[in-house]
């Protein structure tokens, strides 16, 4: 009778005892090969959003007020960020800036960022600006504080021009109270050079 009661209670348990050795084995081939698999994720937290929005090859951006023309950009790329706050342009091939209709700035760089709430621009990634009188001044990044109304550089400033050449260590410009300050300036002064 014993026997009989162990046999009935191993027939009960054997579709658990299955289904727990499948299980198992289920798991094991899912642990070990998972790799194998074209939908199995290695991360299963939050998706990473692109930071970006909108994406546009070969911009071209040109600002106005009232009618007048403020300045135009050419890069390769322009991003809008997932907030609409920042504008980033990688590759710049031709920025212009105007003063009552005509260019008195031409600008090339790698990557230009705006914040489109603060005003504030970074020009980075070695900033090439010239004048139309052939002035040319050369530095790796260059900041405006929109609030302020000052162009500051980050790094070494490299100045050319008829009259001569001059490099300083930081650069900063203050429109609004109308004063240049240069850090640490040497240059070389041709006396018989124009502007």
């Amino acid at each position: 009778m014993k026997r009989l009661t162990e046999l009935d209670s191993t027939k009960k348990r054997w579709p658990l005892i299955v289904a727990g050795f499948l299980v198992t084995c289920m798991a094991a081939s899912l642990v070990l090969l998972r790799h194998r698999l074209p939908y199995a994720a290695h991360n299963l937290g939050q998706p990473q959003l692109s930071t970006a929005i909108m994406r546009v090859e070969d911009a071209h951006i040109l600002a106005f007020s009232r009618g007048v023309k403020l300045w135009c950009i050419s890069a390769n790329a322009a991003e809008l960020s997932r907030d609409r706050r920042i504008v980033s342009l990688t590759g710049i091939t031709d920025g212009r800036v105007y003063q009552n209709g005509a260019p008195v700035l031409m600008v090339t760089a790698g990557k230009v960022r705006y914040d489109t709430f603060s005003g504030d621009l970074v020009v980075s990634r070695g900033v090439c600006a010239r004048s139309p009188k052939g002035q040319v001044l050369r530095t790796e990044t260059l900041m405006w504080n929109a609030s302020r109304m000052v162009v500051a550089s980050r790094g070494s400033v490299r100045f050319n021009s008829a009259l001569g050449s001059a490099t300083a260590r930081a650069l900063t410009l203050d429109l609004g109270g109308r004063q240049l300050k240069l850090v640490d300036v040497f240059g070389k002064i041709n006396l018989e050079g124009r502007l």
